[in-house]
């Protein structure tokens, strides 16, 4: 998730999510108070209610122009929002729109008990020693 610093201040933090464990959000608010990054991840399963007007989408002559050839994309109607949100004490918070959308903005409360049960926790093993 980018972070909007400064260029002098900015740097790229990446790690592969195969890298990351699941644990409790118990281990969550001790590893995060002890300086560990924490990431919670949601999901959200969406679905257009039936008889809703649908969304704007490209009609034949600009098909062709997108796509090559004038056939017209079915609409999407349903799908799952994945949200992601990084707690690090040295970096700070990040997230991404559908964490901001459907999750609380305060993270202390999702670590203080306060969390929706589909929050999942995650840690980055490479900070546990390989846990």
């Amino acid at each position: 998730m980018p972070e909007e610093l400064p260029l002098s201040k900015s740097t790229n933090f990446s790690v592969p999510i195969s890298t990351w464990s699941e644990i409790s959000q118990e281990e969550a608010q001790a590893l995060y108070h002890q300086g560990f990054p924490i990431m919670l991840y949601g999901e959200h399963t969406w679905e257009h209610p039936q008889g809703a007007h649908e969304t704007w989408r490209p009609n034949r002559n600009i098909c062709i122009i997108i796509y090559g050839d004038e056939y017209i994309q079915p609409e999407v109607t349903s799908g799952i929002e994945y949200a992601l949100c990084c707690l690090d004490t040295k970096r700070g918070a990040f997230s991404n729109g559908p964490w901001r959308a459907w999750f609380p903005s305060d993270t202390t409360t999702v670590l203080d008990g306060i969390a929706d049960s589909s929050i999942t926790f995650l840690t980055w093993e490479g900070f546990l020693g390989g846990k």
